[in-house]
Protein backbone atom coordinates (compact mmCIF):
# COMPACT_ATOMS: atom_id res chain seq x y z
CA UNK A 1 0.00 0.00 0.00
CA UNK A 2 1.10 3.54 -0.67
CA UNK A 3 -0.39 6.87 0.16
CA UNK A 4 -0.36 10.23 -1.56
CA UNK A 5 1.71 12.84 0.17
CA UNK A 6 -0.83 15.54 -0.63
CA UNK A 7 -4.56 15.92 -0.71
CA UNK A 8 -5.03 19.48 -2.07
CA UNK A 9 -5.04 20.71 -5.64
CA UNK A 10 -1.84 21.86 -7.35
CA UNK A 11 -1.13 25.60 -7.30
CA UNK A 12 0.05 26.82 -10.75
CA UNK A 13 2.17 29.61 -9.25
CA UNK A 14 4.20 27.19 -7.16
CA UNK A 15 4.49 24.81 -10.11
CA UNK A 16 5.91 27.66 -12.19
CA UNK A 17 8.46 28.46 -9.47
CA UNK A 18 9.58 24.83 -9.44
CA UNK A 19 9.78 24.71 -13.24
CA UNK A 20 11.92 27.88 -13.41
CA UNK A 21 14.35 26.52 -10.84
CA UNK A 22 14.57 23.06 -12.42
CA UNK A 23 15.33 24.50 -15.87
CA UNK A 24 17.86 27.01 -14.52
CA UNK A 25 19.73 24.41 -12.48
CA UNK A 26 19.73 21.89 -15.32
CA UNK A 27 21.15 24.39 -17.82
CA UNK A 28 23.70 25.73 -15.34
CA UNK A 29 24.83 22.31 -14.17
CA UNK A 30 25.17 20.92 -17.69
CA UNK A 31 27.21 23.93 -18.85
CA UNK A 32 29.59 23.59 -15.89
CA UNK A 33 29.88 19.84 -16.41
CA UNK A 34 30.84 20.33 -20.06
CA UNK A 35 33.44 22.98 -19.23
CA UNK A 36 35.02 22.48 -15.78
CA UNK A 37 37.52 25.25 -16.57
CA UNK A 38 34.66 27.75 -16.46
CA UNK A 39 34.08 26.81 -12.80
CA UNK A 40 37.75 27.43 -12.05
CA UNK A 41 37.67 30.84 -13.74
CA UNK A 42 34.43 31.77 -11.96
CA UNK A 43 35.91 30.90 -8.56
CA UNK A 44 38.98 33.03 -9.24
CA UNK A 45 36.98 35.91 -10.71
CA UNK A 46 34.72 36.07 -7.65
CA UNK A 47 37.51 35.52 -5.11
CA UNK A 48 35.96 32.34 -3.70
CA UNK A 49 39.09 30.20 -3.57
CA UNK A 50 39.32 30.22 0.28
CA UNK A 51 35.88 28.59 0.58
CA UNK A 52 35.62 26.75 -2.76
CA UNK A 53 38.61 24.50 -3.57
CA UNK A 54 38.83 24.33 -7.35
CA UNK A 55 39.05 20.57 -7.93
CA UNK A 56 36.35 19.80 -5.36
CA UNK A 57 33.98 22.49 -6.65
CA UNK A 58 34.47 21.49 -10.29
CA UNK A 59 32.97 18.10 -9.44
CA UNK A 60 30.47 18.88 -6.68
CA UNK A 61 28.84 22.08 -8.01
CA UNK A 62 27.63 20.86 -11.43
CA UNK A 63 26.67 17.45 -10.02
CA UNK A 64 24.77 19.12 -7.19
CA UNK A 65 22.90 21.47 -9.53
CA UNK A 66 21.88 18.59 -11.79
CA UNK A 67 20.72 16.48 -8.83
CA UNK A 68 18.66 19.37 -7.48
CA UNK A 69 17.10 19.87 -10.91
CA UNK A 70 16.20 16.19 -11.01
CA UNK A 71 14.73 16.35 -7.50
CA UNK A 72 12.59 19.38 -8.35
CA UNK A 73 11.34 17.57 -11.44
CA UNK A 74 10.69 14.11 -10.06
CA UNK A 75 11.22 13.70 -6.29
CA UNK A 76 8.91 10.85 -5.17
CA UNK A 77 5.42 11.98 -4.26
CA UNK A 78 4.27 8.70 -2.77
CA UNK A 79 5.64 6.88 0.26
CA UNK A 80 4.67 3.68 2.00
CA UNK A 81 1.96 3.81 4.64
CA UNK A 82 3.36 4.43 8.09
CA UNK A 83 6.30 6.59 6.94
CA UNK A 84 7.08 9.21 9.63
CA UNK A 85 5.57 12.59 8.75
CA UNK A 86 8.95 14.37 8.86
CA UNK A 87 10.24 12.06 6.11
CA UNK A 88 7.03 12.44 4.11
CA UNK A 89 7.51 16.21 4.10
CA UNK A 90 11.23 15.80 3.45
CA UNK A 91 10.82 13.87 0.18
CA UNK A 92 10.40 17.05 -1.83
CA UNK A 93 11.05 19.49 0.99
CA UNK A 94 14.74 18.54 1.34
CA UNK A 95 15.31 19.30 -2.33
CA UNK A 96 13.45 22.59 -2.03
CA UNK A 97 15.42 23.56 1.08
CA UNK A 98 18.79 22.78 -0.50
CA UNK A 99 17.77 24.73 -3.60
CA UNK A 100 16.80 27.73 -1.45
CA UNK A 101 20.14 27.63 0.37
CA UNK A 102 22.03 27.48 -2.95
CA UNK A 103 20.08 30.41 -4.40
CA UNK A 104 20.66 32.43 -1.21
CA UNK A 105 24.38 31.71 -1.48
CA UNK A 106 24.39 32.84 -5.12
CA UNK A 107 22.71 36.12 -4.13
CA UNK A 108 25.37 36.67 -1.46
CA UNK A 109 28.22 35.90 -3.88
CA UNK A 110 26.99 38.32 -6.56
CA UNK A 111 26.24 41.08 -4.02
CA UNK A 112 29.75 40.66 -2.64
CA UNK A 113 31.22 40.75 -6.16
CA UNK A 114 29.48 44.05 -6.90
CA UNK A 115 30.58 45.55 -3.59
CA UNK A 116 34.24 44.52 -4.02
CA UNK A 117 34.45 45.24 -7.76
CA UNK A 118 34.98 41.63 -8.81
CA UNK A 119 32.82 41.98 -11.92
CA UNK A 120 34.91 40.10 -14.49
CA UNK A 121 32.27 37.37 -14.87
CA UNK A 122 30.72 34.63 -12.76
CA UNK A 123 30.54 31.97 -15.50
CA UNK A 124 27.17 31.09 -13.98
CA UNK A 125 26.10 29.30 -17.15
CA UNK A 126 29.48 28.13 -18.38
CA UNK A 127 32.34 30.11 -19.83
CA UNK A 128 31.35 33.55 -21.06
CA UNK A 129 32.67 37.10 -21.00
CA UNK A 130 29.54 38.69 -19.58
CA UNK A 131 30.49 40.88 -16.61
CA UNK A 132 28.67 40.79 -13.28
CA UNK A 133 26.21 43.69 -13.07
CA UNK A 134 23.29 44.70 -10.88
CA UNK A 135 21.08 42.78 -13.31
CA UNK A 136 22.94 39.60 -12.37
CA UNK A 137 21.96 40.34 -8.78
CA UNK A 138 18.33 41.01 -9.79
CA UNK A 139 18.24 37.66 -11.60
CA UNK A 140 19.56 35.82 -8.57
CA UNK A 141 17.09 37.56 -6.28
CA UNK A 142 14.28 36.46 -8.63
CA UNK A 143 15.57 32.88 -8.46
CA UNK A 144 15.72 33.09 -4.67
CA UNK A 145 12.11 34.28 -4.68
CA UNK A 146 11.14 31.30 -6.85
CA UNK A 147 13.01 29.00 -4.45
CA UNK A 148 11.04 30.51 -1.58
CA UNK A 149 7.82 29.68 -3.43
CA UNK A 150 8.88 26.07 -3.96
CA UNK A 151 10.00 25.73 -0.36
CA UNK A 152 6.68 27.07 0.91
CA UNK A 153 4.84 24.71 -1.44
CA UNK A 154 6.77 21.74 -0.05
CA UNK A 155 5.38 22.47 3.43
CA UNK A 156 1.81 23.06 2.26
CA UNK A 157 1.24 19.95 0.21
CA UNK A 158 3.26 20.68 -2.93
CA UNK A 159 5.40 18.06 -4.64
CA UNK A 160 7.82 17.83 -7.55
CA UNK A 161 6.85 19.24 -10.95
CA UNK A 162 6.05 16.00 -12.74
CA UNK A 163 3.75 14.77 -9.96
CA UNK A 164 2.02 18.16 -9.79
CA UNK A 165 1.44 18.11 -13.56
CA UNK A 166 -0.14 14.66 -13.29
CA UNK A 167 -2.66 16.10 -10.82
CA UNK A 168 -3.22 19.41 -12.62
CA UNK A 169 -6.55 20.43 -14.12
CA UNK A 170 -7.19 21.78 -17.61
CA UNK A 171 -7.34 25.29 -16.17
CA UNK A 172 -3.92 24.83 -14.57
CA UNK A 173 -2.45 23.84 -17.94
CA UNK A 174 -3.90 26.95 -19.58
CA UNK A 175 -2.39 29.12 -16.84
CA UNK A 176 1.03 27.47 -17.17
CA UNK A 177 0.96 27.63 -20.97
CA UNK A 178 0.22 31.36 -20.81
CA UNK A 179 3.14 31.89 -18.43
CA UNK A 180 5.40 29.87 -20.75
CA UNK A 181 4.37 31.94 -23.78
CA UNK A 182 5.06 35.15 -21.85
CA UNK A 183 8.49 33.86 -20.79
CA UNK A 184 9.41 32.96 -24.39
CA UNK A 185 8.26 36.37 -25.64
CA UNK A 186 10.33 38.18 -23.00
CA UNK A 187 13.36 36.03 -23.80
CA UNK A 188 13.00 36.64 -27.55
CA UNK A 189 12.56 40.38 -26.97
CA UNK A 190 15.68 40.54 -24.79
CA UNK A 191 17.70 38.60 -27.37
CA UNK A 192 16.57 40.81 -30.24
CA UNK A 193 17.32 43.99 -28.28
CA UNK A 194 20.79 42.70 -27.38
CA UNK A 195 21.48 41.73 -31.00
CA UNK A 196 20.44 45.17 -32.22
CA UNK A 197 22.41 47.12 -29.65
CA UNK A 198 25.58 48.81 -30.83
CA UNK A 199 28.32 50.37 -28.81
CA UNK A 200 28.02 54.05 -28.10
CA UNK A 201 30.85 56.29 -29.24
CA UNK A 202 31.94 56.65 -25.65
CA UNK A 203 32.20 52.90 -25.12
CA UNK A 204 33.54 51.93 -28.55
CA UNK A 205 37.28 51.24 -28.89
CA UNK A 206 39.18 54.25 -30.23
CA UNK A 207 40.13 53.13 -33.73
CA UNK A 208 43.48 53.96 -35.27
CA UNK A 209 43.19 57.15 -37.35
CA UNK A 210 44.26 57.38 -41.00
CA UNK A 211 44.37 60.14 -43.62
CA UNK A 212 45.07 60.29 -47.35
CA UNK A 213 48.30 62.02 -48.37
CA UNK A 214 49.06 63.95 -51.55
CA UNK A 215 49.93 60.72 -53.37
CA UNK A 216 46.56 59.20 -52.53
CA UNK A 217 48.13 56.84 -50.02
CA UNK A 218 46.75 56.09 -46.59
CA UNK A 219 48.83 57.41 -43.69
CA UNK A 220 48.57 56.68 -39.97
CA UNK A 221 47.58 59.77 -37.97
CA UNK A 222 49.68 60.07 -34.82
CA UNK A 223 47.50 61.34 -32.01
CA UNK A 224 48.80 62.58 -28.62
CA UNK A 225 49.31 59.95 -25.94
CA UNK A 226 46.47 60.24 -23.38
CA UNK A 227 47.09 61.35 -19.80
CA UNK A 228 46.73 58.19 -17.68
CA UNK A 229 48.62 56.52 -14.86
CA UNK A 230 49.78 52.95 -14.37
CA UNK A 231 51.94 51.24 -11.79
CA UNK A 232 54.45 48.42 -11.84
CA UNK A 233 53.25 45.05 -10.56
CA UNK A 234 56.47 44.75 -8.56
CA UNK A 235 56.04 48.16 -6.88
CA UNK A 236 52.41 49.12 -6.30
CA UNK A 237 53.41 52.48 -4.79
CA UNK A 238 55.29 53.58 -7.88
CA UNK A 239 52.92 55.24 -10.34
CA UNK A 240 53.94 56.50 -13.75
CA UNK A 241 52.07 58.10 -16.64
CA UNK A 242 51.83 56.83 -20.18
CA UNK A 243 53.69 59.89 -21.44
CA UNK A 244 56.50 59.59 -18.90
CA UNK A 245 56.97 55.92 -19.76
CA UNK A 246 57.20 56.64 -23.47
CA UNK A 247 59.57 59.56 -22.95
CA UNK A 248 62.22 57.15 -21.67
CA UNK A 249 61.57 54.46 -24.30
CA UNK A 250 58.98 53.65 -26.95
CA UNK A 251 56.46 51.18 -25.51
CA UNK A 252 53.94 48.60 -26.61
CA UNK A 253 51.06 48.11 -24.18
CA UNK A 254 49.09 44.88 -24.42
CA UNK A 255 45.85 45.08 -22.40
CA UNK A 256 44.89 41.54 -21.39
CA UNK A 257 42.38 39.67 -19.25
CA UNK A 258 42.97 36.29 -17.56
CA UNK A 259 39.60 34.95 -18.77
CA UNK A 260 39.88 35.96 -22.43
CA UNK A 261 40.86 33.20 -24.90
CA UNK A 262 42.19 35.73 -27.43
CA UNK A 263 44.39 37.21 -24.69
CA UNK A 264 45.88 33.78 -24.08
CA UNK A 265 46.89 33.49 -27.74
CA UNK A 266 48.54 36.91 -27.59
CA UNK A 267 50.28 36.24 -24.27
CA UNK A 268 51.91 33.08 -25.65
CA UNK A 269 53.95 35.25 -28.01
CA UNK A 270 55.14 37.71 -25.36
CA UNK A 271 58.50 36.03 -24.56
CA UNK A 272 59.46 35.94 -28.26
CA UNK A 273 58.42 39.55 -28.84
CA UNK A 274 60.32 40.80 -25.79
CA UNK A 275 63.42 38.92 -26.90
CA UNK A 276 63.33 40.08 -30.54
CA UNK A 277 62.36 43.70 -29.85
CA UNK A 278 64.61 44.80 -26.96
CA UNK A 279 64.55 48.38 -28.28
CA UNK A 280 60.86 48.56 -27.34
CA UNK A 281 59.36 48.17 -23.91
CA UNK A 282 56.68 45.49 -24.36
CA UNK A 283 54.30 45.37 -21.41
CA UNK A 284 51.31 43.15 -20.63
CA UNK A 285 48.75 45.22 -18.72
CA UNK A 286 46.15 43.88 -16.27
CA UNK A 287 43.39 45.74 -14.44
CA UNK A 288 44.56 44.67 -10.95
CA UNK A 289 47.03 42.51 -9.07
CA UNK A 290 44.18 40.03 -8.60
CA UNK A 291 43.83 39.70 -12.38
CA UNK A 292 47.57 39.19 -12.73
CA UNK A 293 47.48 36.44 -10.10
CA UNK A 294 44.58 34.81 -11.95
CA UNK A 295 46.55 34.87 -15.20
CA UNK A 296 49.47 33.16 -13.47
CA UNK A 297 47.25 30.60 -11.72
CA UNK A 298 45.41 29.76 -14.95
CA UNK A 299 48.68 29.58 -16.94
CA UNK A 300 47.50 32.49 -19.10
CA UNK A 301 50.82 34.36 -18.74
CA UNK A 302 54.02 32.52 -19.74
CA UNK A 303 56.48 31.99 -16.91
CA UNK A 304 59.22 33.51 -19.08
CA UNK A 305 57.56 36.92 -18.87
CA UNK A 306 59.21 38.91 -16.08
CA UNK A 307 56.76 40.51 -13.68
CA UNK A 308 58.96 43.61 -13.82
CA UNK A 309 57.50 44.24 -17.28
CA UNK A 310 53.88 43.77 -16.17
CA UNK A 311 51.86 46.92 -15.58
CA UNK A 312 48.69 47.39 -13.52
CA UNK A 313 45.90 49.65 -14.76
CA UNK A 314 43.61 50.35 -11.76
CA UNK A 315 39.92 50.48 -12.68
CA UNK A 316 40.84 50.23 -16.41
CA UNK A 317 41.65 53.96 -16.36
CA UNK A 318 44.25 53.84 -19.15
CA UNK A 319 42.47 51.06 -21.02
CA UNK A 320 39.28 53.10 -21.39
CA UNK A 321 41.18 55.75 -23.35
CA UNK A 322 41.51 53.22 -26.13
CA UNK A 323 38.22 51.33 -25.62
CA UNK A 324 37.22 48.45 -23.38
CA UNK A 325 37.97 45.43 -25.58
CA UNK A 326 40.65 42.82 -24.96
CA UNK A 327 43.15 41.93 -26.21
CA UNK A 328 44.12 45.46 -27.19
CA UNK A 329 47.52 46.78 -28.28
CA UNK A 330 48.78 50.32 -28.65
CA UNK A 331 52.26 51.68 -29.43
CA UNK A 332 53.50 54.74 -27.54
CA UNK A 333 56.16 56.79 -29.32
CA UNK A 334 58.99 58.46 -27.42
CA UNK A 335 57.95 61.83 -28.92
CA UNK A 336 54.65 61.87 -27.00
CA UNK A 337 52.50 60.61 -29.87
CA UNK A 338 50.89 57.25 -30.61
CA UNK A 339 53.02 55.23 -33.01
CA UNK A 340 50.59 52.40 -33.75
CA UNK A 341 47.11 51.22 -32.92
CA UNK A 342 45.06 50.89 -30.93
CA UNK A 343 44.02 47.55 -32.40
CA UNK A 344 41.78 44.91 -30.82
CA UNK A 345 41.51 41.18 -31.37
CA UNK A 346 44.25 38.54 -31.28
CA UNK A 347 44.82 38.50 -35.05
CA UNK A 348 45.02 42.29 -35.25
CA UNK A 349 47.44 42.45 -32.30
CA UNK A 350 49.64 39.78 -33.85
CA UNK A 351 49.60 41.67 -37.20
CA UNK A 352 50.68 44.88 -35.44
CA UNK A 353 53.54 43.05 -33.72
CA UNK A 354 54.61 41.53 -37.07
CA UNK A 355 54.78 45.07 -38.49
CA UNK A 356 57.00 46.13 -35.59
CA UNK A 357 59.24 43.14 -36.15
CA UNK A 358 59.50 43.99 -39.84
CA UNK A 359 60.43 47.59 -38.98
CA UNK A 360 62.82 47.08 -36.08
CA UNK A 361 64.09 43.50 -36.51
CA UNK A 362 63.50 42.33 -40.10
CA UNK A 363 65.91 39.44 -39.61
CA UNK A 364 63.63 38.10 -36.87
CA UNK A 365 60.35 38.40 -38.76
CA UNK A 366 58.12 35.36 -38.68
CA UNK A 367 54.37 34.83 -38.32
CA UNK A 368 53.17 35.07 -34.75
CA UNK A 369 52.58 31.63 -33.28
CA UNK A 370 48.99 30.43 -33.22
CA UNK A 371 47.76 27.52 -31.10
CA UNK A 372 47.67 24.17 -32.81
CA UNK A 373 44.35 23.06 -34.29
CA UNK A 374 44.01 20.16 -31.88
CA UNK A 375 44.52 22.52 -28.92
CA UNK A 376 41.77 24.82 -30.13
CA UNK A 377 39.43 21.88 -30.58
CA UNK A 378 40.16 20.65 -27.06
CA UNK A 379 39.03 24.02 -25.68
CA UNK A 380 35.97 24.41 -27.92
CA UNK A 381 33.66 23.16 -25.19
Amino acid sequence: MSASLTEGNPVPGYMLCTAILAITLAVSGYAKLRDPRSVEEGILNLGLLPIAPIKFTQIVLPAGELLLALGLLAAPAYLAEGTPEILRIGTFGATAMLTWLLMAFYVFVIARALKTGRTEGCNCFGRDSVPVTRYTLYRNIALLTAATGSLYASYTGGTSLIHELLRASAGDYVWLASALILAVLLWAFARSEAAGTTRSEEDAPMAAQFSINANGEEEYVRLPIPHSSLYLSTDQKRFTTLRDMARAQARVLLFLSPTCSGCTRVAKNLPAWQEKLPMLGIHPVYASMEKLKQAVTLDRLPAEVSHETVLIDPQHAAHHNFGGSVPLAVVLGSDGLLAGGPVTGSEEVNDLMDQLLETFAPEEIEPAAEPAVHEANENTD
